[in-house]
């Protein structure tokens, strides 16, 4: 027989076998709500009648009391969350340095003051005890809290425990209750101990259900069942390891179908919600596998998730990446506005701004001026200016009250939800989670507050199906009928310790003296993690199994095992296992059953058969090798494309023949290098061009006002970029002015350096086929035939001998624009093609191509080469038109090729690249031996 049905049978069962009378009402005192009711369906599940059987908390039990001999009554309660939402209203009303401090702690706040209300401590004499400004908040704020009942006639919980403990004697006898089982893994207060034993000496039969293990000093009066013994195993407790969390999920599962275990004999147990809870559900979906919540409930589980989403977005005061969430989880439709969510989230992941500050028009004009540096297109941003139109009106304001709330996110939901649902659906769903919209009389309070508010209502079930996997908090764990659990996040960043939290929480109060109490212990007991799993592995001696992740992928950082981890499986390490090759359904082929994942989703077959191919011995077209046919002459080129072609012909393959986008990662400076290198370019376009606007050829010194001038510019623009920022900006902008205003102060030197040796004949200067060119396509005739360049080069400088200088203006890195490495004309082209496109056009002689590096850490530098040869550059764009027309696009995988690289995620590892290409050469295709014969990573490769 299963353990946990052993557990309840020894236990839940041999106590009512003592009930004389079935009709008689037992009561079941659980330490959670999710726990009360997986005891009611293992009770079901095991043949006990459940409709005389109640199982409650120990808040739970009061409220039952109270409300089933004074109903009239019940509408004068006020929850827990309402009490919150209360002292948050106080809190904001008192609107003191140390009202703020308090607003931090609002749970801490709330526990401390039923606390002194159960301890029969009253406002007044904390205030006159008080001796410093917290302890005065703390007691303003008790007092503006027993006003509040006084003048509404409320009762909070602890009214309700004392009113339940003077009902006890007529519920006992009106309902008939016959037995109490009490868990010894409750929590309760002071009240509820005195509560629970008044009701244990007035029934037939009271006993302490539990394993044996845990003494629970609140109630060490009762006796276990009689002939109930548990013996820790001697078999050390299973574990699995795995190198992220949903690695870590998908270990588990597969794991549960190798074993081939009935699904509903399984327990799914986290530590951490926020973690795992959406991860597994999500997993068994995919994997197929049937999955039930910690209890059964008509809620949506997707509307209900929208909600938290909506609260959390509201909490963070309209934060983007909260709004890129909600849109990435699928429950926020966009269809009305022709784009999918996907595009928005990337537009708020681009441009990080709170929702509030779209209603600024300049921060419009902001975004339109960045959005194709942040690769966000004009129909997008349009679609998304829709987006923000409609959804504007459900912005609440700074203040409100619960009502407004409820109906903001209802008009959301109306107008945006996924769910397929009558607008009627969404109220009555409303009313049935948010349990503070019930009451009445309650002030308005800060959005946000009600927001958090909101997120502190318990998480309800939100899965209705009968059989599977059951997933739930590790402390709900072990109540059902399931002969195998797992715990998951037994890592430092998911096992969260509570001691750590109740420290953290009572020293805020520390000073705050209060009577002593031999009824009250000094401090709440709160089971660890390290306790749940010693109570789990005596019920589960050989079948629980401890999992952890080796690393967390959102901090970048290696994970560390939890103390419980420690205690249980004696590993004081998580090893770091290899990454999984499997990560989803489709991957599990051999091992699961799911041998039918390639005909559901054909594009991993092809990516499956990439991967075989690219690491066989032989050349193929996933290693940029196609068909020739397929490729004319190479007709139309930029110098820059063509520098590409000659570095790294895969990168060519994949930019400009596939046409695969180029990804676009956020950047976390708030002004990018390729819009400061822009802003650098504009001005100093800007200063030449007002040089070149002169109408006589003298020598034009570069004065102070021009750095003035200029400077102006840089600060107007950096104004504009500003606005897509949040808080106090002043400082970023003054220290980026200062960076750029260097770069300002070496072009300027540089220019009057110049004066009378150098005239600028042009400033981006561009070769094409548009009506704003200064020249045409540089026309040249190949052996593969003609060849038109285009392009854009900075400057362009007369010396007075009548030749020429090209200037290429670089705000990054200067290492590599060496003479001597640039005179190999393999990484770096744009200087010998741009020199001979201007020789051709001009038809004069260009005797330089300078680098000029303005930046910080250019500090100025040049690095100049002279011109090269026509014929010199001829042979190299014949080379790689060649090149170009064969069809073979060959990887670089060298280091330096590749470190900055857009496409490395295709690639892979570079080592392991370069050893499945050396493999390659030694077997060369014909059309690679003709073209890359004397390529030097060539034969770098084919000697290894």
């Amino acid at each position: 027989m299963p353990h946990t049905s052993t557990y309840l049978h020894r236990q839940v069962q041999t106590g009512l076998s003592l009930c004389s009378d079935q009709a008689d009402l037992n009561i079941i005192v659980a330490p959670s709500r999710d726990a009360a009711t997986a005891l009611r369906t293992s009770i079901a599940q095991l043949g006990t009648p459940t409709i005389n059987v109640e199982a409650l908390t120990p808040a739970g039990l009061s409220k039952h009391i109270w409300t089933a001999q004074k109903p009239e009554e019940s509408h004068k309660y006020l929850s827990r969350q309402a009490v919150s939402y209360l002292i948050g209203h106080f809190l904001e009303a008192l609107d003191t340095e140390m009202a703020q401090l308090l607003s931090g702690s609002i749970r801490t706040l709330t526990k401390s003051i039923l606390a002194d209300r159960e301890a029969s401590v009253d406002s007044a004499s904390l205030a006159a005890t008080a001796s410093n400004a917290v302890q005065q908040a703390y007691a303003q704020i008790y007092g503006a809290y027993e006003r509040y009942r006084s003048a509404n006639g409320r009762m909070d919980d602890v009214d309700v425990v004392l009113a339940a403990h003077q009902l006890v004697m007529p519920f006992v006898e009106q309902r008939h209750v016959a037995s109490l089982f009490v868990s010894d893994l409750i929590s309760p207060s002071a009240l509820e101990i005195k509560l629970i034993e008044h009701l244990g000496e007035n029934v037939p039969h009271a006993l302490l259900m539990g394993s044996g293990s845990v003494q629970n000093p609140f109630i060490p009066s009762w006796d276990y069942l009689p002939g109930f013994e548990s013996e820790p195993s001697e078999r050390p407790i299973s574990w699995l390891t795995a190198p992220t969390r949903r690695e870590e999920v998908r270990t588990v599962l597969s794991d549960i179908v190798e074993r081939n275990i009935a699904f509903d004999q399984v327990e799914i147990a986290y530590t951490d919600p926020s973690m795992y809870a959406s991860e597994l559900i999500t997993a068994c979906d995919r994997f197929g596998i049937p999955w039930q919540a910690a209890a059964s409930s008509k809620w949506d589980y997707p509307m209900h998730q929208q909600l938290r989403l909506f609260a959390q977005w509201v909490e963070s005061g309209y934060s983007a990446s909260s709004l890129a969430n909600m849109l990435r989880s699928h429950l926020v439709s966009t269809d009305a506005f022709g784009c999918p969510p996907e595009e928005f989230a990337q537009m708020l992941t681009a441009f990080p701004l709170r929702f509030t500050r779209f209603r600024h028009p300049d921060v419009w004009k902001a975004i339109q001026e960045k959005a194709y540096d942040r690769g966000i297109s004009a129909a997008t941003l349009v679609q998304f200016e829709q987006f923000v139109a409609a959804v504007l009106p459900y912005l609440l304001p700074t203040t409100c009250t619960v009502q407004q709330f409820g109906k903001a996110f209802v008009g959301f939901s109306a107008s945006f939800s996924t769910a397929d649902l009558p607008p009627a659906s969404f109220q009555e769903f409303w009313q049935q989670t948010i349990r503070i919209s019930q009451e009445v009389q309650l002030p308005p309070s800060a959005s946000t507050r009600i927001a958090r508010h909101v997120l502190e209502v318990p998480t309800p079930s939100f899965n209705a199906q009968q059989i599977g996997v059951r997933i739930g908090p590790l402390k709900d764990t072990g109540y059902g009928v399931a002969n195998r659990i797992y715990v998951l996040g037994l890592d430092d960043q998911a096992a969260k310790s509570s001691e750590a939290k109740e420290a953290s929480e009572a020293s805020v109060f520390s000073g705050i003296q209060k009577p002593v109490d031999v009824h009250r212990p000094v401090d709440s007991w709160e089971l660890t993690t390290r306790q749940l799993i010693q109570e789990l592995s005596l019920r589960f001696p050989s079948d629980l199994v401890l999992c952890a992740s080796s690393f967390d992928v959102e901090s970048g950082r290696l994970l560390f095992p939890s103390a419980a981890w420690v205690a249980f499986t004696q590993q004081s390490e998580l090893k770091a296992s290899k990454r999984m090759s499997a990560l989803d359904l489709v991957e599990f082929k051999a091992a699961t059953p799911f041998d039918h994942a390639d005909q559901a989703y054909p594009n991993l077959r092809w990516a499956s058969h990439a991967e075989e191919a690219r690491s066989s011995s032989q050349w193929t077209a996933y290693d940029g090798l196609v068909d020739r046919s397929a490729f004319g002459p190479l007709e139309t080129a930029t110098p820059s494309k063509l520098e590409v072609l000659s570095s790294c012909p895969y990168k060519f393959f994949l930019s400009e023949v596939l046409g695969v986008r180029r990804p676009r990662e956020r950047e976390e400076e708030w002004l990018t290098k390729m819009e400061e290198g822009s802003l650098v370019h504009s001005l100093f376009e800007f200063h030449t061009r007002q040089r070149l606007a002169q109408d006589d050829d003298a020598p034009r010194s570069a004065e102070p006002e021009d750095f003035e001038m200029l400077m102006g510019r840089v600060q107007t623009a950096l104004a504009q970029s500003a606005l897509l920022l949040e808080g106090n900006v002043g400082a970023l902008v003054e220290r980026k002015a200062a960076e750029i205003g260097l770069s300002v102060s070496l072009f300027l030197k540089r220019e009057k350096k110049h004066d009378g040796v150098r005239t600028p004949v042009g400033v981006e200067y561009s070769f094409g086929n548009g009506v704003k060119q200064d020249a045409p396509p540089c026309i040249l005739h190949l052996q593969t035939g003609a060849l038109a360049l285009s392009g854009r080069l900075d400057r362009l400088d007369r010396l007075p001998n009548g030749d020429y200088v090209i200037t290429d203006y670089k705000t990054g890195r200067f290492s590599e624009y060496a003479p001597k490495d640039l005179k190999k004309l393999a990484q770096h082209l744009q200087w010998a093609i741009y020199s001979l496109m201007v020789a051709n056009h001009q038809h004069v002689r260009v005797e330089r191509f300078e680098y000029f590096f303005p930046s910080v850490r250019g500090a100025g530098l040049v690095r100049g080469i002279a011109a090269p040869t026509e014929a010199e550059v001829l042979q190299l764009l014949e080379t790689l038109s060649k090149r170009y027309g064969s069809g073979a696009f060959i990887q670089s995988a060298d280091k330096q090729t590749c470190q900055y690289c857009d496409y490395l995620f295709i690639c892979g590892d570079v080592e392991s690249r370069k050893g499945e290409l050396a493999q390659k050469f030694i077997q060369l295709d014909h059309r690679i031996e003709e073209v890359y014969g004397e390529w030097p990573y060539r034969q770098k490769v084919g000697k290894e």
